[in-house]
C-alpha cells in the first residue's frame, strides 16, 4: 500500500511517499480502506518534534489521527461492523492514517451515515470532537449561556460556534476582518474583530470563553468571566495543567482540553452533519504525495477550516 512515512522528526521534506505492506488485523480489528484523512497541527507538531515525549523515537512513523473509508476485512471478535460499512476511523496518536489501509481497534471505529460524504467524516474525530467535548464536557454548555469563541473560523472554532448554538447559547465569536461574515452565517449573534477591537476591554460577561487558538491571558480572561464562569483552551502545556490546578480551587476556572474522541460523539457528531444540523467547511484539498505541502499550509496558522487529503 501507499503510506507516507517519516524516518526522523524535521521539517516538511520528511515526509516520505513510500510503499508498505498492507497491515494484518488482530481479531478484535477492523481493515479500513481509507477514502479521505486530514491534516490536524497535530501532525506537523509529531513531525517536526515538539510531541516525541509522547510519540517516542521509533521509526518510521505513519502520522495522522483520523480517517474515514470503508472496511475490507473484519477479525473475528469484531460484532458490530462488516465488510463493506462506511466508517470513520477514530485513530488517535499512535495509528497513522495517512495511507491506503489503516488497521484498527472496533473499539476505535464509527459508523458514517450514508449521505455523509467520506471527506466530511474525516474532519470529525479531532475538531468537532474537540469542540464538542469542550463545550458539553468541561464547560457544561447550557441553554442561555453567554459563550465567547476566539478563533471562530479555525477549524475548531467553526464546530464550536454551531454546537454551541445547538446548544442554545448566544455566542459572540472573535474572527479576522475577512472572516466576519461567514462567521456570522455559522449563526454567530456577536462579532469582534480581533484587528480592531481589544476583548479584554468589552463590556460583556461571559459563561464561558473557549480559546481554540489558545493565546488569550486567563488572568486578563477573568474580568470578563461570570462568577463562575470557565475558560477552556485547546493547548494542555505544563503552564495550562498547573493554571487549571490552581482555578480549581476557585469559582472562576480555567480548564485545558485534552480531546479524548469516543465512536459514541463522533456518530453523534456525523448525525448532526447528517441532518444538516452541523456544517464542515473545507479550506484545501491535497493528495498523498502533496502532505508536504499540506503540512506547510498547516504551519502558517491561516487554515480557514479543514485541510482534507484524498488517498
Amino acid at each position: 500500500m501507499k503510506a507516507v512515512i517519516i524516518n526522523k522528526y524535521g521539517a516538511t521534506n520528511e515526509l516520505k511517499l513510500v510503499e508498505l505492506p498492507q497491515p494484518s488485523i488482530k481479531p478484535n480489528e477492523v481493515l479500513v480502506k481509507n477514502h479521505y484523512t486530514s491534516v490536524n497541527p497535530w501532525d506537523y507538531k509529531v513531525r517536526n518534534g515538539s510531541m516525541k515525549i509522547i510519540t517516542g523515537n521509533k521509526f518510521p512513523k505513519i502520522l495522522g489521527t483520523e480517517s474515514a473509508g470503508v472496511i475490507e476485512q473484519v477479525g473475528h471478535k469484531v460484532k458490530d461492523f462488516k465488510k463493506g460499512d462506511r466508517v470513520i476511523a477514530i485513530a488517535g496518536i499512535k495509528i497513522g492514517t495517512y495511507a491506503e489501509f489503516v488497521a484498527i481497534p472496533e473499539s476505535s471505529v464509527a459508523k458514517l451515515p450514508d449521505n455523509v460524504s467520506f471527506g466530511e467524516g474525516a474532519t470529525l474525530p479531532v475538531v468537532a470532537s474537540t469542540a464538542f467535548n469542550a463545550l458539553h464536557v468541561l464547560g457544561k454548555i447550557k441553554k442561555g449561556d453567554e459563550v465567547l469563541i476566539n478563533g471562530a473560523y479555525g477549524g475548531v472554532g467553526i464546530a464550536a460556534v454551531q454546537l454551541a448554538k445547538l446548544a442554545g447559547a448566544n455566542v459572540t465569536a472573535i474572527c479576522s476582518t475577512q472572516n466576519i461574515k461567514n462567521v456570522e452565517a455559522l449563526g454567530a449573534n456577536k462579532v469582534i474583530d480581533y484587528t480592531k477591537e481589544n476583548v479584554y476591554s468589552t463590556n460583556q460577561q461571559f459563561d464561558i470563553v473557549f480559546d481554540t487558538v489558545s493565546n488569550l491571558d486567563f488572568n486578563k480572561i477573568k474580568a470578563i468571566l461570570k462568577k463562575h464562569g470557565v475558560m477552556i483552551n485547546t493547548l494542555p502545556t505544563p503552564k495550562a495543567m498547573l493554571t487549571q490546578l490552581i482555578t480549581s480551587f476557585s469559582a472562576k476556572k480555567f480548564k485545558s482540553i485534552n480531546n479524548n474522541p469516543t465512536p459514541e460523539n463522533i456518530a453523534l457528531l456525523a448525525k448532526l452533519v447528517a441532518e444538516k444540523k452541523l456544517r464542515v467547511i473545507v479550506d484545501r484539498e491535497y493528495t498523498l504525495d502533496q502532505l508536504s505541502e499540506a503540512h506547510q499550509y498547516s504551519e502558517t496558522g491561516k487554515a480557514k477550516g479543514k485541510i482534507l487529503v484524498k488517498i
